[in-house]
Parts: structure tokens; sequence; C-alpha cells
């Protein structure tokens, strides 16, 4: 272990029930948390303050969400509604109601001026965040939605669902553009190009299909995990995708020549993914920011004897082990964690790590 690290070390109490959900707005002036106690909180991570304590939702909150501009949080819950605060004041500006199950996924737009909801009832709701009025509602899958994602310039809507297909919609017109058929299983997750032009998904049928969302076409098929798919995501630069994995890894693909360079063993499988914006050689992910090595402006693809060789996850900066068990920094364990503060999720925002433990306690750490 290193010595000479400082860390403002943050214990947080208040949940009576199991943090579910932990997330920083963008600027990291606030975290806020969902509980199975019903309640969302919104935390100041420098002094460890509760600000806020919003309630309102009759069910445990599943996920918890900012706009990108900070403006709005939205809860969702099982009591099959969302709710919409002011973080600042606490007040709930909206609560959405509509769905007759549970919501599944929960996304604004980038300019935060619609909110897209998936549910188990096999349709997606697009709302304005401001009014709380629905605009549309988009039927068509015969299963429940397990995921919904806009394009960055907001002019698509892709949904994935456990009915095996995508869907991309016309969020304005409410028109069904392309319904992607082609995995032999659910589709877990789902994420367009940062230029709009492709569109990943990630099965149960353990593979990545890439998609032409314009055309429908099928571009790719990525073979290659031994378990479902439960996150995609492309570089800023379109060169390349991550998915991760129940099989415990991240992988990375050129798609250019739809081979996988490298296979990298998280130990556990990961649902937040993305890649540095500015650099293609840093993956940002629940348990801290992985370095993925790979040389430039030709990545060597990592085979032998046609063998997809797995190699250990190379962690930047700080974050969490695999097994949840240490913080480490870069490759070195530095902080253990009793049982009772290990993660049930999880989050890293720079130096600062936030951990919602299964006993309502939220632990937040700020390195210096």
């Amino acid at each position: 272990m290193e010595a000479d690290w400082n860390a403002c070390l943050q214990t947080l109490e208040g949940h009576s029930n199991s943090v579910t959900s932990v997330v920083f707005s963008a600027d990291g002036r606030y975290l806020a948390s969902g509980s199975d106690d019903k309640t969302v909180k919104i935390w100041d991570p420098i002094t460890g303050g509760c600000l806020q304590t919003l309630e309102g939702h009759s069910n445990l909150v599943i996920s918890v969400v900012f706009s990108a501009d900070g403006r709005y949080l939205a809860s969702c819950s099982g009591d099959k509604t969302v709710k919409i605060w002011d973080p600042i004041t606490g007040g709930c500006l909206q609560t959405l109601e509509g769905h007759s199950n549970w919501v599944s996924s929960v996304v604004f737009s980038a300019d935060g001026q619609y909110l897209a909801l998936g549910s188990y009832d096999k349709t997606v709701k697009i709302w304005d965040p401001t009014t709380g009025g629905c605009l549309q509602t988009l039927e068509g899958h015969s299963n429940l939605v397990t995921s919904v994602v806009f394009s960055a310039d907001g002019r698509y809507l892709a949904l994935c669902s456990d009915d095996k297909t995508v869907k991309i919609w016309d969020p304005i017109t409410s028109r069904c553009l392309q319904t992607l058929e082609g995995h032999s299983d659910w589709v877990r997750s789902v994420v367009f190009s940062a230029d709009g032009q492709r569109l990943a998904s990630g099965s149960e049928d353990n593979t990545v299909k890439i998609w032409d969302p314009i055309t429908g076409g099928c571009l790719q098929t990525l073979e290659g995990h031994s378990n479902l798919v439960t996150s995609v995501v492309f570089s800023a630069d379109g060169r390349y995708l991550a998915s991760g994995s129940y099989d415990k890894t991240v992988k990375i693909w050129d798609l250019i020549t739809g081979r996988c360079l490298q296979s990298l063993n998280i130990g556990r499988a990961l649902q937040q993914l993305s890649f540095d914006p500015t650099s293609s050689m840093r993956l940002s992910t629940d348990i801290g920011i992985l370095n993925l090595e790979l040389p430039n402006p030709a990545p060597r693809v990592i085979l032998q004897m046609g063998v997809e060789t797995t190699l250990p996850a190379r962690h930047i900066g700080y974050g969490l082990s695999s097994d949840g068990v240490w913080v480490m920094k870069d490759m070195e364990k530095m902080l253990w964690l009793p049982p009772g503060y290990r993660p049930g999720t999880s989050v890293v925002l720079g130096s600062e790590v936030a951990i919602g433990c299964p006993s309502g306690r939220i632990l937040v750490m700020k390195f210096s």
C-alpha cells in the first residue's frame, strides 16, 4: 500500500434499507442515491451532508439519473412512476404516470428537452420534463423493453427488448423507422455511435451486432463472449467498441476488421461503460478507469494460434477491485473495505469513489 496518499472519507447514513443506485451530477457537485426505503437522497460529496430527502414514491426506488445540465433529477420506482425533482430545492416538479408495469429504463435527451421511459409493459413513453406532458407512446414490442437510448442529436430513439429485436423510432413523429432482427435471444443493451451512423446491440445470445440505423442492415456480428452481453459503447471516433458481459470480461473490438483486440478479465459483470472522449485508450466503468494500452494507429491483435488471450484489467487512477474488497489506485491496493462497506452499487468520478451498500450506508472517498 502507498504511504503518501490522502483521502477525505465520508460515511453517509440515512437510508433505512439497501441502496440501489448512486450517481454524481455531471459537475460533481451532487451525489444522488436511491434506495429500497422508497426515498431519494441528495448529498454534498465533500462535506457528507444530506442536502435533500425526496419522498413520495410508494415502492422501492430502482434508479436515479441527472439531466446533463443538472437541472433535473429523475427517479424511477416499483410504484410504476417516475418523478422529476429539482435537486436544489428538493421539490417534486412532475410525477409521470401511465405505465402499467415497472419502468426499466430512464434516459434524458442530450439537450434535456425530452425524457424517455422504457417499461416492462412493452411500451416507451416520451415526456416533456418541464410540463410533465406525455408527448408520445411508442408501441410495437411483444415483450418488455430493457433499454432506451437517444442518438446524440436527438433525432432517433432506439429501444431493445426481450422480444429479441431493436426498434428505431423518430421521437417527434412516433414513427417506427426500423425493426432490427437477427439476435436469437433477449437484447439487453443498445447504443448509437457519436455520429449516429451506427448502432450496436448486446444480447443474451452472447453476441454484439453492429447495424446501419438508416437502412436497418446488420453490418457486423461480433462473437467471442461466453455469456450474455450487458453493455456496449463506441469510442468517440467510432473506431472501437467495448462490450461488457456476464462472462466477467470486457472486450475491445476493432470495427474496421471486426476482430477482438483485447479481452480484459474484470472479475465481475459491468453495467456502465464509456470511453474517455479524448482518448480511445481509457475506458470508464463502474469500478474505475481501465487502461486499454492499444498501440496507435494500428492496434495489435492479441491472438495466439487463433485463440484470444484474456489479459488482467489495468486500472488508471482510483477505483475498486473486481471483487469489491479493495479501493485501488492504478494497480495497487490502497484501502481494504470491511464486509459491511462493500458495494451493492458504485460510481467513480475522477478521484471520487462512491459506494452504495446493502446496509443503506453510502461511502464517499475523495483522494488527493
